[in-house]
């Protein structure tokens, strides 16, 4: 896995921009490895498999109270 894979494209490009002395604001990033562990030892893959199984992503105001349902599971988590 290369570097941006772990970290996503985004990331990536901020710590690109870091180390080259740009201007960045303060924060982190959340390797995918680190994501996915989060996931599994919170039990919260299949509550989130289920739960977007059946989101009609046209449905607007459905995708965003999944999105909201999904965020709060994982804030929840430890």
């Amino acid at each position: 896995m290369n570097s941006s894979q772990l970290v996503g494209g985004k990331g990536y490009n901020l710590i690109e921009m870091t180390n080259i002395g740009m201007p960045v604001p303060p924060g982190f990033v959340v390797t995918t490895k680190a994501f996915d562990k989060f996931i599994e030892l919170n039990r919260l893959k299949d509550r989130i498999d289920q739960m977007t199984e059946n989101c009609d992503v046209d449905n607007t105001k459905q995708l965003m109270q999944v999105s909201k349902d999904i965020k709060n599971l994982i804030i929840k988590g430890e």
